[in-house]
């Protein structure tokens, strides 16, 4: 992971049309790459990340936009809303959003983890990101990692 990575914890608050919730989080540095393996080891697929610039689709057949001017900016506020008009989803990204844990799963596999994972993430800035995740996740909430380079 080189200097430039930046991984955005985000809820996924809705299927249909998908939509990335407005609290996204930031994670910058190894720190990220700590809390994606913690999540990692207690399920492979409980924290999946995905690029976010292959999120966006312009052409039916492809996996992410063309131009950069088609990039999304995952630091606005508010929500982002892929209604198949101004943002398309890419079908890749689809399929992604479609595999990743029912939110009730993700939920229970934390619950169960959690002794150890207090033990291992007990201190800031990963203390907060499983607290906001297992708060989506009993929200209903999907969620994933998006990963900007």
């Amino acid at each position: 992971m080189t200097a430039l990575t930046v991984y955005w914890l985000t809820p996924v608050t809705a299927l249909s049309p998908a939509t990335l919730g407005a609290e996204r989080i930031k994670l910058n540095g190894e720190d990220a790459e700590t809390f994606r393996r913690a999540m990692h080891a207690i399920h492979p697929r409980l924290l999946l990340s995905f690029k976010s610039a292959l999120l966006l689709s312009d052409e039916e057949d492809v996996c992410g936009a063309q131009g950069d001017e088609d990039s999304l900016d995952l630091e606005s506020e508010g929500p982002i809303v892929f209604d198949g008009g101004s943002r398309q989803l890419s079908h890749c990204a689809e399929a992604f959003l479609d595999r990743l844990p029912d939110p009730a799963e993700a939920a229970a596999l934390v619950r169960a983890a959690e002794p150890a994972l207090k033990i291992e993430l007990q201190r800031p800035p990963f203390d907060c990101w499983l607290e906001a995740a297992a708060l989506w996740w009993s929200q209903g909430y999907r969620v994933m990692l998006l990963k900007e380079e």
